[in-house]
């Protein structure tokens, strides 16, 4: 079997300059291992728009992975900083 030929659905949560980066580091390796981003959802489109399709918010994040048959969710939450 060749790696990539079997897709899974993934997905990617996070509105900040962390989740391009998360993005950016990992999607060439997940796609090899066959992960396919379909999208991201954040508060509301970002940046990431010019890479993945926006699929909406977190309130709908179970809407989403259903719809969408998501696999793998990657988070690219930043911790607050008090």
């Amino acid at each position: 079997m060749r790696k990539g030929t079997i897709k899974f659905p993934s997905l990617l949560v996070g509105d900040s300059g962390l989740a391009a980066t998360i993005y950016k580091a990992n999607a060439s390796q997940l796609r090899k291992e066959g992960y396919h981003f379909q999208g991201y959802i954040a508060p509301a489109p970002n940046s990431l728009s010019k890479s993945l399709t926006y699929l909406g918010t977190a309130d709908q994040l179970e809407t989403i992975i259903d719809q969408c048959q998501i696999q793998l969710v990657v988070l690219a939450l930043e911790s607050n900083k008090e």
